[in-house]
């Protein structure tokens, strides 16, 4: 070996050994010497099972799944007292729409005019108008959520947004459809979720306008 070709083997030896020490301090994922994974965001038991890193993947694999199945299945809760609430509105139940609602429950919407409205008297009155509705339309309401986006924000706190179909018929017996689209902000109180904010944009309506106050 010529003085040339050890210089350059040397050369190379050291570069391989420096960036060894270079990655060895910056991967964040480096194994340790007990085995296990160091990663701020990697989930593992509490109880330190499956040290080594077959245990650890599997661990985080079904922590995942668990936790992608309860936010699911909370997510499905907000749908559901969703629908209830809408429901209340078409069956213009003022009970259970209070049950659903936080007293001190915040609005904008179109009959607002622009203003935060706080309180469930507000929208107290728009039942008691659709009550007096003459009987050809009175029971003629039918209300189906689309696309529902929910956002978990705590295990007490959600925000879901949709698009808010009403099918009725008008005080002149003709079948109208109305399109909102609405974000309605939960929190859970005392075990029970309750509708705190609701924000409805202005109405989107096929077949002619009418002046039937059905939203709340």
């Amino acid at each position: 070996m010529n003085l040339l070709n050890f210089l350059i083997l040397s050369k190379d030896k050291k570069w391989c050994k420096w960036k060894k020490r270079i990655a060895l301090k910056e991967d964040p994922l480096v194994l340790t010497g007990s085995g296990q994974l160091k990663h701020e965001n990697t989930v593992v038991r509490a109880d330190g099972a499956g040290a080594g890193t077959g245990g650890a993947s599997t661990t985080t694999t079904n922590s995942i799944s668990s936790n992608a199945a309860a936010f699911s299945a909370q997510k499905q809760v907000i749908v559901r007292v969703t629908q209830q609430l809408l429901d209340a509105v078409s069956c213009k139940d003022f009970d259970a729409y209070t049950k659903l609602c936080d007293p001190s429950m915040t609005c904008f919407e179109p009959e607002s005019l622009g203003n935060l409205i706080e309180g469930v008297e507000f929208h107290r009155f728009y039942f008691d108008c659709a009550g007096n509705s003459t009987p050809r339309s009175k029971n003629q309401l039918h209300t189906t959520m689309l696309n529902p986006n929910v956002h978990l924000m705590s295990d007490e706190g959600a925000c879901i947004a949709y698009i808010r179909l009403t099918q009725f018929v008008d005080r002149n017996g003709e079948p109208r459809t109305r399109q909102v689209q609405e974000t309605r902000v939960w929190q859970k109180k005392n075990g029970r979720w309750l509708c705190v904010h609701v924000h409805r944009s202005a109405i989107a309506q096929a077949n002619q306008p009418s002046t039937s106050n059905i939203d709340f």
